[in-house]
């Protein structure tokens, strides 16, 4: 019951809280990579490339909404070319970006290795 009495606690101290508004100087990356993106999200069918993920979250326009991950970060020198990108439903792009990753294989058309205990091979390229 602690959780609950901890819970109620910051519920009533929230509702005398207002959203502050700051002026803050941002460093982006602009990638310019809409358009391979895109052709990639068309090509993998809108559908996540990770094996046996059946994820659907449609979206207004009718399409499943995917989104692509790079193997290599940009912020570590990755690109957004054929062989740095996966077509990963966002639980997986998630963990891919945040679990236990090891590569053990990377090529143009293929990708292979352990995510979290799980060994898997992704076909890239159709």
């Amino acid at each position: 019951m602690e959780i609950i009495s901890r819970l109620q606690q910051l519920n009533s101290k929230m509702k005398l809280s207002r959203p502050e508004r700051r002026l803050i100087k941002l460093n982006a990356i602009l990638r310019k990579d809409t358009s391979i993106i895109n052709l990639l999200k068309e090509i993998a069918q809108y559908k996540c490339q990770f094996p046996d993920c059946s994820s659907i979250i449609l979206t207004e326009a009718g399409t499943n909404y995917v989104e692509v991950a790079h193997i290599k970060p940009v912020f570590k020198g990755g690109q957004s070319i054929i062989g740095n990108l996966i077509v990963l439903c966002p639980n997986h792009h998630k963990e891919f970006d945040l679990g236990k990753l090891n590569i053990s294989v990377q090529r143009i058309e293929m990708l292979s290795g352990n995510l979290n205990g799980k060994n898997f091979t992704i076909k890239l390229i159709n």
